[in-house]
């Protein structure tokens, strides 16, 4: 008696090759295309990450700061895409520095004090500062010698 269906011998060796080999354009698209849709997801999902920030203090008029502003740095969270553009317009930090301070001064920072652009403020949160208090040194300024308040010098020759 025979079988109705006759024994296939199958040679996985070349089924895999095959498989593997034929119809690489529409392969090498297909990769392209669902590297492209991952990318478009993963810029719009929300993620943290550190940006700096940049720290101007509001100095009153008879005060100027003494050396380099210090750095910090910021934990914000928002989608990527919007992280991107704190690089081109960064973070700020303003406090406001009051004439009766002595020469060095310890700030303590929360997140409050950082101001986020206009156009990210509803998008892109601070959620901690890094470090937690910056130590700003500031000196008197001195009056310049012909200020606006004393008369100009006469120059020779004229009258």
């Amino acid at each position: 008696m025979t079988t109705p269906y006759p024994p296939i011998h199958v040679d996985w060796r070349r089924r895999l090759r095959n498989v593997t080999t034929e119809r690489l354009g529409l392969k090498a698209i297909a990769l392209v295309l669902a590297l492209l849709l991952w990318i478009v997801i993963s810029l719009r999902q929300p993620t943290e990450g550190y940006v700096s920030v940049r720290v101007t203090p509001v100095l009153d008029s008879s005060l100027v700061l003494i050396g380099a502003a210090p750095e910090v740095r910021a934990l914000v969270s928002g989608r990527a895409a919007d992280l991107v553009k704190l690089y081109s317009t960064p973070l700020v930090l303003r406090r406001t520095v009051s004439g009766d301070v002595p020469d060095t001064l310890m700030l303590d920072l929360t997140p409050g004090d950082v101001h986020v652009p206009a156009e990210l403020s509803e998008v892109v949160h601070v959620l901690d500062v890094q470090p937690r208090a910056v130590t700003l040194r500031v000196g008197r300024a001195r009056r310049a010698v012909g200020s606006a308040s004393s008369p100009p010098a006469p120059v020779r020759g004229q009258p």
